[in-house]
């Protein structure tokens, strides 16, 4: 496998990951609606850096929001009030 079919795997794992936690998050609340927030917003970032929050800020809650998807796209779920202790 050369590179650049590995770079292509490895987005497209991080891809289907994305897909599963927006599925997760749709079918829950709480503290598990806001771990999977966490992880869906890290995984987003890795992909995107510049356009979320970076894993520490969204999990401190310093830029909750912060992102380029509009809020009637299919994409865009609502940030959870994450617990700051």
């Amino acid at each position: 496998m050369g590179q650049f079919e590995f770079e292509r795997e490895i987005l497209h794992h991080i891809e289907n990951e994305i897909k599963h936690c927006k599925a997760e998050m749709r079918k829950t609340s709480g503290e598990r609606y806001s771990f999977l927030y966490s992880v869906q917003q890290a995984l987003e970032w890795a992909l995107d850096p510049m356009s979320y929050a970076t894993p520490v800020d969204t999990v401190l809650g310093d830029k909750i929001g912060v992102t380029d998807t509009p809020a009637d796209s299919e994409d865009y779920l609502v940030a959870p009030h994450l617990p700051l202790s």
